[in-house]
C-alpha cells in the first residue's frame, strides 16, 4: 500500500525492497510454524493445499491489479492491494483466538491425527 503512495520511484523501490525483504524472513517462520503444528501424516497435503492457494491468489490478483493499474494507474494498483490485503487481518485474529498457543514453537505439537482443538 505504501508503495503506491511513495512521494518518488525511490521511495517506491526502497518499500518494495523492504517488504519483500520482510516477507523472505518471514515465510520460514510460516513454514515451521505449519510444520510443527501439523502431524506428519497430514503435513503433505497441507502444504500442498496451502501453496495451491498462494498461486492462485497471486495469478488472480496480479491478473486484477493489473487491470487496475492500466484503468488508474500503478499507484491505485498498490493501494488497492495494500488495503485488500489488510483486510485478512481480522481472519489472522479469528485463527489466533481459536488457537492462541499456534504461533508459540514451545507448544507441543498436535498427535498424529489429531485435529486442533478450538474452544
Amino acid at each position: 500500500m505504501l508503495c503506491g503512495l511513495a512521494p518518488s520511484f525511490g521511495v517506491a523501490v526502497a518499500l518494495y525492497l523492504v517488504s519483500n525483504f520482510a516477507g523472505g524472513v518471514a515465510a520460514p517462520i510460516r513454514q515451521g510454524m505449519i510444520n510443527h503444528h501439523i502431524p506428519s501424516s497430514q503435513r503433505a497435503t497441507i502444504l500442498s493445499v496451502d501453496s495451491l492457494f498462494s498461486e492462485l491468489g497471486s495469478g488472480i490478483g496480479q491478473s486484477g491489479w493489473g487491470w487496475v493499474a492500466r484503468r488508474q494507474g500503478i499507484g491505485h494498483a498498490w493501494v488497492a492491494a495494500g488495503a485488500f490485503l489488510v483486510l485478512g487481518i481480522p481472519m489472522l485474529a479469528l485463527a489466533r483466538r481459536g488457537d492462541p498457543d499456534a504461533d508459540r514453537f514451545g507448544a507441543p505439537a498436535p498427535a498424529a491425527g489429531a485435529a486442533p482443538v478450538a474452544e
